[in-house]
């Protein structure tokens, strides 16, 4: 389901092909210069540039090119709560399996709930 605030698909290619062409041109790239460094065609990079349109696999390569291929690593990485029950029932699964060995609790750490954009409190734990 699609919620009023979410962003649509075309809003977000947008806004990503508009950071890249920041980027390119912060570090004095033309777009055939970057097109080369990333080892794909220039008729592809200036489609994403003028279109928003690219492979997923090319998105890759140019990131790489701009040295930005570790914003990928946290790419969906975060566990969304859709609501403060979800979040609540989280917390007390981790608080009542038995805490590992090798384990300890260091402090707290917010989770934000989807739907409100609310930062949520947790107690975190560390290896």
């Amino acid at each position: 389901m699609i919620q009023l605030k979410q962003k649509m698909a075309s809003q977000i290619s947008r806004e990503i092909s508009e950071r890249i062409a920041k980027r390119r041109k912060e570090l004095h790239f033309t777009q055939t210069e970057l097109a080369a460094r990333a080892g794909i065609s220039f008729a592809s990079y200036k489609r994403f540039e003028q279109k928003h349109e690219i492979s997923f696999v090319s998105l890759i390569k140019i990131a790489i090119a701009l040295n930005l291929e570790n914003e990928f690593d946290s790419l969906f990485q975060k566990k969304q709560f859709l609501s403060i029950e979800e979040l609540i029932a989280d917390e007390k699964n981790k608080i009542d399996s038995p805490p590992r060995s090798s384990r300890r609790m260091t402090g707290r750490v917010s989770f934000p709930c989807h739907d409100t954009g609310i930062y949520f409190i947790g107690i975190s734990s560390q290896q």
